[in-house]
């Protein structure tokens, strides 16, 4: 997290550390693994947050805002954020507790949020990769 006393983070700074290929400590392809990358995810979506202005940032002054740094961190744009592959490891996690008979926790519940999720995710892909092809000087259609 960035400490009151830091500058938020940079353009340069979220190219060089927000796209470098993330990958779990854990053995892939494990429950633990699939925690790490839950967690990293959220992570992620607080950063998007947090530094909104600054990953949303134009690359040229007075364009439409970098709509594919939003699909980046959400994973729909490259493999580098945790999110890239989310649907595959909530049916993963679904499927291992399953198939071990584990009550701890609520398949219902989990499935309902893991698909509210998801929905999420694919509205804001949505939108940022619309803000692509957004004319920013509103004369959209003008003979100008």
């Amino acid at each position: 997290t960035t400490a009151a006393t830091e500058a938020p983070p940079t353009v340069q700074d979220l190219n060089a550390r927000g796209y470098a290929q993330w990958t779990p400590t854990s053995p892939k392809n494990t429950p633990a693994a699939w925690k790490e990358q839950v967690a990293a995810g959220y992570t992620e979506l607080l950063r998007l947050d947090r530094d909104w202005l600054v990953i949303t940032k134009p690359r040229i002054e007075g364009d439409v805002p970098d709509g594919d740094a939003v699909r980046r961190v959400v994973g729909t744009v490259g493999t580098s954020s945790p999110l890239y592959g989310i649907r595959a490891v909530f049916r993963n996690i679904r499927e291992y507790y399953q198939e071990n008979d584990d009550t701890s926790v609520d398949f219902v519940d989990f499935a309902e949020k893991a698909g509210e999720i998801e929905s999420k995710l694919t509205d804001v892909d949505f939108l940022a990769y619309s803000t692509i092809f957004a004319d920013p000087s509103g004369g959209a259609g003008s003979s100008k």
